[in-house]
């Protein structure tokens, strides 16, 4: 056996040494963390507080024809539904859900946004909000308020995706199928306008096309039926026939026709954004880290 006593090598810390070194250090560590205590106080000061109005939403159900009166006549037809564009016994779920957060994530649906008087400037010109006026202050450097022009040129769609995108939050909860969605601006009075809007406007959108491909379908299904000649076929024509009906009467009728809101939006009462005093820390955090870093650097100098 080796009775050798371990003798520690050059490159092993003496802990009596460093804490030498950090009394030593004690006026650098105090001017670092001031410093970068001062650093982010005026950094988190000058950032502008934003707010987020949120809304649960659940996906309309569009499923019209009960099992128990087509289920076995549906099935046998399902092909001729298909060439029709329809999809029996898909209606709601997690296909009207993927729909509803595809429309609202995507850009033409921001294009569709930007014809609102109003938003664009509200996205991409914002500065700053005045809580007495409940009015958003714009940067006059990038929109002209008064005369209601950009003054280095209208933002392009992809740019004011890119910024929507920042400020929008949506997910979906797959067990309950609920959809969480947020937006986050600086004005409270416009985080939740806007959200009415995106609500609004998906519903609207899914409405105008579901309605154009239920007048198609009926064109196609009416012509059908004029030439088949098959008694099982007519049925299972004027089956699908009365689910476009039906379709078409709730589009018509219906003013939450994809999303219907458990939790409306609501104005935003408190900030969501910054939080200051965890920018305090992070801040603090990264001093204390380069203080001890340089700490470590010295001693290995020193033993050299």
């Amino acid at each position: 056996m080796n009775n050798q006593k371990y003798k520690p090598s050059s490159d092993d810390i003496d802990l009596k040494d460093f804490l030498s070194i950090a009394w030593e250090t004690k006026k650098i560590f105090a001017a670092i963390m001031l410093s970068f205590g001062i650093i982010s106080v005026i950094y988190s000061t000058n950032l502008p507080n934003l707010y987020t109005s949120e809304s649960l939403v659940t996906i309309v159900s569009t499923d019209y024809q009960s099992s128990s009166s087509s289920g076995g006549m549906t099935s046998n037809f399902s092909g001729l539904a298909s060439v029709a564009g329809l999809n029996i016994g898909m209606g709601g779920g997690d296909g009207r859900s993927a729909l509803a957060i595809a429309t609202i994530q995507s850009r033409d649906f921001v294009k569709h946004l930007m014809g609102f008087e109003g938003i664009l400037p509200a996205l991409m010109a914002s500065k700053s909000f005045n809580h007495g006026s409940q009015e958003i202050i714009f940067d006059d450097t990038v929109y002209d308020y008064k005369n209601k022009k950009w003054v280095e040129g209208r933002p392009s769609y992809l740019e004011v995706h890119r910024v929507y995108r920042e400020m929008l939050s949506i997910n979906l909860d797959r067990k309950s199928g609920f959809i969480d969605m947020k937006i986050e601006h600086l004005s409270p009075v416009f985080s939740k306008f806007f959200l009415d809007l995106i609500i609004q406007e998906a519903n609207n959108i899914v409405r105008k096309n579901e309605l154009q491909e239920s007048k198609l379908s009926l064109e196609y299904l009416n012509e059908m039926l004029l030439t088949t000649k098959q008694i099982d076929t007519k049925l299972a024509i004027t089956q699908l026939i009365e689910g476009e009906l039906k379709t078409q009467m709730l589009a018509n009728v219906r003013a939450d026709y994809l999303l219907s809101p458990i939790d409306e939006a609501f104005l935003p009462l408190y900030k969501s954004n910054p939080a200051r005093l965890r920018i305090l820390v992070m801040w603090l955090l990264s001093g204390l880290a380069i203080y001890f870093l340089g700490l470590l650097v010295k001693l290995m100098i020193s033993r050299d």
